[in-house]
């Protein structure tokens, strides 16, 4: 039988992973884009690809250090806040997900969809990749 401090801890360590995939990354790319300053019809597009690369270091970094288990699996959180989304989407509300992609320029509807539904996806997806592969690399004992 799981104790209850066990579980809290579990539960306390995913969050934690969670914050650092979600804020950690805006820290680092807010930071990046004042002084890297692309065009607004491709800011989307490097905020995606630059959050990836932080998100997949961020992974690596915390899973080397802590070896928490629940890395890998922060990417369900953003998953499931997409799929959220695409229910919308499929179910007949109107918006658009991946205009960024097809250089359309931002207008608030699209930006706010990207902000809320494609980031997380990036970010907490790209985390759990740079856990998972430094476990393939690093093979050691993994905590909670």
């Amino acid at each position: 039988m799981i104790s209850v401090g066990y579980a809290l801890r579990a539960v306390g360590v995913f969050l934690g992973n969670l914050i650092t995939a979600m804020i950690g990354t805006a820290i680092v790319t807010t930071e990046a884009s004042s002084i890297i300053h692309p065009r607004m019809e491709r800011m989307m597009l490097f905020n995606d690809c630059f959050s990836a690369i932080v998100s997949f270091g961020l992974g690596w970094f915390v899973y080397h250090k802590w070896k928490f288990a629940s890395a890998k699996y922060v990417w369900l959180v953003g998953t499931g806040v997409f799929g959220l989304r695409a229910t919308h989407i499929v179910i007949g509300y109107h918006g658009t997900l991946f205009s960024e992609v097809f250089g359309k320029v931002p207008d608030i509807p699209n930006f706010e969809d990207w902000s809320l539904f494609t980031i997380p996806l990036v970010r907490t997806g790209f985390y759990s990749i740079g856990a998972f592969f430094c476990t393939r690399i690093e093979p050691q004992r993994s905590s909670v």
